[in-house]
């Protein structure tokens, strides 16, 4: 099972803790803190394919202006 954690820009930082508690509904995603860099996230996917795709998802959105890996297994 691939683990990654990141770090979430929101593209509105007024709307910084909506973006979490949105994130942190996603299957996978744990939102393990909201700092003034940005938002902390663990994802853990059944693939490295399904972890791509859902990091994919979480770029993608037009409240996220940037994710950054911090590390994954």
């Amino acid at each position: 099972m691939p683990i990654a954690g990141a770090v979430v820009s929101a593209a509105d930082l007024e709307g910084k803790q909506q973006l979490a508690g949105l994130l942190g509904a996603e299957p996978g995603v744990e939102v393990s803190g909201v700092g003034p860099i940005g938002i902390a996230i663990i994802v853990e996917t059944e693939t490295m394919k399904a972890l791509t795709s859902l990091t994919k998802k979480i770029k993608q959105r037009p409240d996220v202006a940037d994710l950054r890996m911090t590390y994954c297994n």
